[in-house]
């Protein structure tokens, strides 16, 4: 997954929302599920088909599982339609449901009317993405032939899937032709996004191909795309590719910096750890700052903070033929992962730029028995949050149920009187 849009990158509010749910779901495979027997009770997938009429969204939810469970051609029909349920929860369920049916029929559907044929945008990009779910085989050239470069988002999903199946080793057909097909996003003029993530795809399918579009697009200094090349470096173990990504560490953009920052994470050598220590002696970010000191901490096994001095000291004492011991695995051991949950009101800001999305979907103003919804609970934590922020950075608060409802349409100074303003909105 590349990181590059993470540090001042522009939004894309009208694929945030699916994001959100395609992270949410993870990555394939239901496999204790998948694949199941057809169901010879056709009163229940009549009674499920009723329930998915419902006006209770947790109800249809519930119904597309089950209907999932029960297999068969007219099952997968109603979790396919489901995909365009109001409600993204539903959508959601059925976007990762999907996988439960055989891969062919399933593939025909999402290659169709009821996927990326669909008029609908949201159906489109829900299909895309859950292509990269199924087990496979799957004829890679049926799904290039469907590629469209009128909506970029889609493509990148459809990019992404590639990737994700080509890793997996799920795809059949001719790559030559497949390649040749996914080539011409590859160029100057394609949007940077999806030609990122086609050179990914690439990669995973042919890597003598993946080198030959890496020289070519070594050039190209928009910020996706210049960190999709780091990453296809690397993931193609090319000689000149550690030196290309120390130096891409000083990069004029910070989302390159980043980029290069976790790719270092993996290059356990003397001379990284010197780059490091230089990037955390000049870096003004503190996003990229503390990504800094993460990867000193894996990579040298000692805890030092945001502190440059001791880690100088540190790396010089190291010898110059210094390889990673068993004390970076006693602190991965023990280190808390960057994932773990934790309460808003231990969050501390790691940036001076921070996005802040919440889920404002229904069960958030579900009213408990005390007369009390959810979202009074998160009030609080979230002005409180706020309360925190760099006031000289910059803040984005984005409340999104189907859609994203930004506060404003790009981010705003964390000034006193803009932190008010948003703990206003937040509440009302």
């Amino acid at each position: 997954m590349l990181v590059s849009s993470i540090p001042g990158s522009t939004c894309f509010p009208r694929a945030l929302a699916l994001l959100l749910a395609v992270l949410a779901l993870g990555e394939p495979s239901l496999a204790s599920e998948h694949v199941v027997e057809a169901s010879t009770d056709d009163g229940l997938v009549e009674a499920l088909q009723r329930d998915l009429r419902s006006k209770y969204p947790d109800k249809r939810r519930r119904s597309v599982k089950k209907l999932a469970a029960c297999g068969g051609e007219r099952a997968m029909e109603l979790v396919l339609g489901a995909l365009d349920d109001p409600c993204a929860e539903v959508a959601d369920e059925a976007q990762l449901r999907v996988v439960a049916f055989e891969p062919d029929g399933v593939v025909d559907e999402l290659l169709g009317k009821s996927g990326l044929r669909s008029k609908d945008r949201w159906i489109r990009l829900r299909a895309a993405e859950a292509i990269g779910r199924l087990e496979g085989p799957i004829d890679a050239e049926r799904i290039v032939r469907v590629l469209d470069k009128r909506d970029p988002e889609v493509l990148r999903a459809t990019f992404w899937s590639l990737e994700r199946l080509a890793q997996r080793d799920a795809l059949t057909g001719d790559m030559e032709k497949v390649v040749d097909r996914i080539d011409p996003f590859l160029t100057q003029r394609a949007d940077d996004g999806a030609r990122a993530v086609a050179l990914q795809a690439i990669v995973r399918i042919d890597a003598n191909q993946g080198r030959r579009a890496v020289e070519r697009m070594r050039g190209i200094e928009d910020r996706e795309t210049a960190c999709s090349v780091l990453q296809a470096m690397m993931t193609l173990e090319s000689g000149m590719a550690i030196g290309v990504v120390e130096r891409a560490a000083s990069a004029d953009d910070p989302g390159v910096r980043m980029q290069a920052v976790e790719l270092l994470k993996h290059c356990a050598r003397r001379q990284t750890l010197d780059v490091l220590v230089a990037r955390l002696r000049s870096e003004s970010r503190p996003a990229i700052r503390e990504r800094v000191v993460a990867a000193l901490r894996w990579l040298t096994g000692f805890r030092h903070g945001d502190k440059v001095d001791a880690w100088a000291h540190t790396v010089r004492s190291l010898p110059v033929m210094w390889k990673p011991g068993d004390v970076k695995n006693a602190y991965a051991a023990s280190g808390r992962s960057r994932g773990s949950v934790a309460q808003i009101r231990r969050l501390q800001p790691g940036s001076d730029r921070l996005a802040i999305l919440v889920d404002f979907s229904g069960s958030l103003w579900n009213v408990k028995g005390d007369g009390t919804r959810r979202k009074d609970l998160v009030d609080p934590e979230v002005v409180g949050l706020l309360e925190r922020l760099n006031q000289k950075g910059s803040c984005f608060l984005v409340p999104y149920t189907g859609e994203p409802h930004p506060m404003t349409e790009a981010p705003i100074d964390a000034t006193p009187f803009n932190v008010r303003k948003a703990q206003r909105f937040f509440e009302n």
